[in-house]
C-alpha cells in the first residue's frame, strides 16, 4: 500500500456530505441538509455539536480532528498480494515512481494496482481469510474489498479449494462488481444480485463430511443497502448463513454510533448469546485505533437529544426507534473491542469496524425484538413499510427462504436506474458494465428470433443467462482438447456455458467448490450474474469454428495446454514486434519463433516468454512469466489483448509507451494537438 498524491473530491467524514451533519434523522441522514451550511472553511456548528455530544474523542483530540476532516483525502493504493509480479512491482514504484508519484502510471488495468482508500482495506484483514474459506461478501459492490478477498483466497499455487460469493442488491451495480473482479481471473468467484437481507440458501453437494473448508464460511457486512433494508436486517441474514466458528465482519464508513454501535448492539441482544465480539486488538499491530462506544444519545430530526426510548414524545416515536438506543443495554457486550478509525490518527478516512464470531446455532426470536420494526426512513425521510420474514436457518443451510412479499420486491431496472449517490463515492467506482451474464451474447441461437428478442428484454430488465454445467463427454470439449492439445489431468467436468442452446459460444471454468454450489437444482432460484473465468470462446464460421484460449483463463488452463499450440519466446525483440506492429509477418520475428509459427496450423496460440531466461537478474520490470493469447493466421500473427493491456506489457518491457510517445511526436509536427489530435481552433488574426 502507498500513497499517491492528494486530489480534490470525496472528504473524510464518513458518508461524504450525509454524514457531516451526524445529527439530522439520528441515522446519519441528510435530513434538512443544505449545501450552504459548509462555509468556504469547511465549518458546520450542528456537525460539530452532534458528535461533541456522543463524545467520540476527547476534547484534546477535537481540533486535530476536525482540522483532518478539512484537508483532501489522500490517494492509496494497494499491489496485489497474490501475484507473482508484486514484488516486482513493489521495487519498481519505489525505485521509479515514488521520488514522483504526481506523474505515476497506475497498471490497474491488468490488474497488479488497485486503487483503494486505506481503511477500506482493513475490514477484509480482519476477516483473516484462508485458502479453504468459503467467504460470502454481502454488499460487494464496487468491489475493492472483494478483490482483496479474492487475492487471499488464492494465497497458494494450483486450484484452489476456497470460494468467494460476491453479492450486491442492484443489478447494474452488481455487473460492474464483475468488472473489477474480472482482472483478478479468479474460478472461484461466483457474484449474485439479490438484496442481502433476502439471499436464498445456497446448497453445497455432496456434503458428506464436514471439513475444516466448510466449517470457516465467512461473512462480510457493509452497510451500502442503508437505503433499501435496514443494516439489522442484513446482519441477521449474514448471521443465519454463517457456519458455527465462522467470523463476521460488519464495516460502515460512518462515525454515527446510530449506523455503528447501536447496529452492533441490537443484533447481539437478537443473537441471545450465538454471537460475540471478538478481541482484535493483536491483529493489525501497527493501527492506530480508538474502542467503540458503549453509550451515546440519539438526536431526532429536530435537535432534540434522548437518552431513552422511554423519553421520546410520542410525535418523534416514528423515526426514532428502541434498537437505537444504548440505555440499560450494551452491558457485558464488550462494545469496546469494535474499531473506531479517525482521519486525524494515520491520514486516513474515518471508519467503524467490529468483527464477531458465531458460537452456537443463531435462532433469532422476532417475537422479543424490539417494536417498531416495521418503519424505517429513506434520504427524503419518507416512511417506507420493510416486511421481514424469520427462517431458522442454522440446520446446514438446508431451509429454504420465503419469497418476499409483492411490497418488499422491486423491479430491477428500477434499481438500476436510482441515482445511487454513493457509486461517485467509492474510490475504485469506474468503468462500463461488464461483458459478462446477461451481456456475453453466449446464446447462439437465431438472432431475429421472438424467444432471443423476449430473453434480451428479460436481460434488459435484470434477468441474467442460465447457468449449465457441461457433460465432461460433450463433443465440444473433446474437439477443444484435440485442438490444444489439453492433458488429461486438466478436469473436463468444471466447464460451465451461460446458455440452453447445444451449440454455445463462450467456456467458463469454475473451481471444483463452485461447481458444488452450481451444481444443485436447489439453488435455482439465486441468480447468478458470473461465474468462474472465461477459459475458451469460440470463432466464427470463417475460422472454421475453432476456439481462441482467453487471457482470462490462461492461469488455470496454460499448464496444461499441449506444446504444439505453445510458443517460447526468448529474446525481448520477438514481443516487441507482437506490441508495436499491428499485425506482424512471420519475418519479423527472430528465427527459433519464426519456425515455430511457420511448422504450426492456423488457428489460436499462446506465446511464452520468461524475462528470467534472457536478462536474468538484471535490474528490470518484468518479473514473471508472460503468457499471451495469440491468433497464428496464414502469414502474420495478432496479439488478442486490448489497447489498455498491450500499452501495459509495452511499458514493462521498455519502461516507456513508445507507441503513444511516436503518436504524438507526429501530431505536434501536422500541427495538431498532442493529446486529442485536433487541429487548433482558428483565432480572429487567421480566421
Amino acid at each position: 500500500m502507498g500513497k499517491q498524491f492528494r486530489k480534490g473530491g470525496r472528504g473524510r467524514g464518513g458518508r461524504r456530505q450525509r454524514d457531516r451533519e451526524g445529527g439530522a434523522g439520528t441515522e446519519g441522514k441528510s435530513g434538512n441538509y443544505k449545501s450552504d451550511e459548509w462555509s468556504s472553511k469547511l465549518e458546520n456548528e450542528r456537525f460539530e455539536a452532534y458528535y461533541k455530544t456522543q463524545n467520540i474523542l476527547p476534547d484534546d483530540e477535537w481540533p486535530k480532528f476536525m482540522e483532518s476532516l478539512r484537508t483532501t483525502l489522500p490517494t492509496t493504493f494497494r499491489i496485489t498480494g497474490s501475484r507473482k509480479v508484486s514484488a516486482g512491482l513493489r521495487d519498481a514504484m519505489i525505485r521509479e515512481h515514488i521520488p514522483n508519484l504526481r506523474e505515476a502510471e497506475v497498471d490497474g488495468e491488468k490488474g497488479n494496482i488497485s486503487r483503494q482508500e486505506a481503511v477500506s482495506m482493513i475490514p477484509p484483514l480482519l476477516l483473516d481469510v484462508q485458502p479453504h474459506h468459503i467467504v460470502f461478501d454481502m454488499c460487494a459492490a464496487p468491489g475493492s474489498k472483494t478483490a482483496q478477498i479474492i487475492e487471499a483466497i488464492h494465497a497458494e499455487e494450483g486450484f484452489v479449494s476456497g470460494l468467494v460469493v460476491a453479492n450486491d442488491a442492484d443489478n447494474a451495480r452488481s455487473h460492474m462488481l464483475v468488472r473489477q473482479t474480472k482482472r483478478l481471473q479468479s474460478e472461484a468467484l461466483l457474484v449474485t444480485n439479490h438484496q442481502a437481507q433476502m439471499m436464498p440458501n445456497m446448497f453445497i453437494r455432496e456434503r458428506r463430511r464436514h471439513t475444516a473448508q466448510e466449517q470457516a464460511h465467512l461473512a462480510q457486512v457493509d452497510r451500502r443497502q442503508r437505503s433499501r433494508a435496514p443494516p439489522v436486517q442484513i446482519l441477521r441474514r449474514g448471521c443465519q448463513l454463517l457456519r458455527v466458528g465462522g467470523r463476521l465482519v460488519y464495516s460502515t464508513c460512518s462515525f454515527n454510533p446510530i449506523e455503528n454501535e447501536a447496529v452492533v448492539a441490537e443484533l447481539l441482544r437478537i443473537a441471545d448469546g450465538s454471537f460475540e465480539l471478538l478481541d482484535v486488538s493483536a491483529e493489525l499491530p501497527g493501527l492506530i485505533r480508538r474502542p467503540g462506544l458503549t453509550s451515546w444519545k440519539v438526536v431526532s430530526i429536530k435537535g432534540n437529544s434522548y437518552d431513552s426510548y422511554d423519553s421520546v414524545p410520542p410525535a418523534e416515536r416514528t423515526k426514532l426507534q428502541p434498537s437505537m438506543f444504548s440505555t440499560g443495554v450494551t452491558e457485558g457486550m464488550n462494545m469496546d473491542r469494535c474499531l473506531r478509525l479517525y482521519p486525524h490518527l494515520q491520514d486516513t478516512g474515518g471508519f467503524f469496524v467490529a468483527v464477531l464470531q458465531k458460537v452456537k446455532p443463531f435462532n433469532p426470536d422476532l417475537s422479543a425484538a424490539q417494536t417498531p420494526p416495521v418503519t424505517t426512513t429513506t434520504d427524503a425521510d419518507a416512511p417506507v413499510e420493510e416486511e421481514v420474514k424469520d427462517v431458522d436457518n442454522d440446520a446446514d443451510m438446508e431451509e429454504s427462504l420465503e419469497p418476499p412479499s409483492k411490497k418488499r420486491r422491486t423491479d430491477d431496472a428500477s434499481e438500476a436506474d436510482e441515482a445511487d449517490d454513493e457509486v461517485a463515492a467509492e474510490d475504485d467506482a469506474t468503468g462500463d458494465l461488464a461483458e459478462e451474464g446477461a451481456g456475453d451474447g453466449d446464446g447462439d441461437g437465431d438472432a431475429d428470433s421472438d424467444g432471443d428478442k423476449k430473453g434480451k428484454r428479460r436481460q434488459r430488465q435484470g434477468g441474467e443467462d442460465p447457468v449449465v454445467l457441461v457433460d465432461a463427454g460433450n463433443k465440444e470439449l473433446e474437439s477443444l482438447r484435440s485442438q490444444f492439445g489439453i492433458s488429461d489431468e486438466f478436469p473436463k467436468d468444471q466447464f460451465i456455458v451461460r446458455t440452453t442452446n447445444e451449440v454455445f459460444k463462450t467456456l467458463y471454468f469454475v473451481s471444483s467448490t463452485s461447481k458444488r454450489v452450481l451444481a444443485p437444482p436447489e439453488n435455482g432460484r439465486v441468480k447468478f450474474v458470473h461465474a468462474g473465468v472465461k477459459a475458451f470462446v469460440r470463432c466464427d464460421a470463417a475460422r472454421n469454428n475453432l476456439y481462441r484460449v482467453q487471457s482470462d483463463g490462461l492461469r488455470v488452463t496454460f499448464p496444461f495446454l499441449g506444446d504444439g499450440r505453445v510458443v517460447k519466446a526468448t529474446q525481448r525483440e520477438d514481443l516487441l514486434a507482437l506490441l508495436q506492429k499491428e499485425y506482424p509477418l512471420f519475418t519479423d520475428f527472430t528465427e527459433t519463433v519464426r519456425t515455430k509459427l511457420q511448422k504450426m496450423d492456423e488457428g489460436c496460440a499462446v506465446i511464452v516468454y520468461d524475462p528470467d531466461v534472457e536478462l536474468g537478474t538484471a535490474e528490470r520490470r518484468l518479473y514473471h512469466v508472460l503468457m499471451i493469447p495469440l491468433w497464428r493466421a496464414k502469414v502474420s500473427v495478432n496479439l488478442l489483448l486490448n489497447k489498455a493491456e498491450k500499452q501495459s506489457l509495452l511499458w514493462q518491457l521498455t519502461g516507456s509507451l513508445q507507441a503513444e510517445e511516436e503518436k504524438r511526436r507526429r501530431r505536434i509536427e501536422n500541427g495538431r494537438d498532442a493529446q486529442t489530435g485536433r487541429m487548433p481552433e482558428p483565432t480572429p488574426s487567421n480566421a
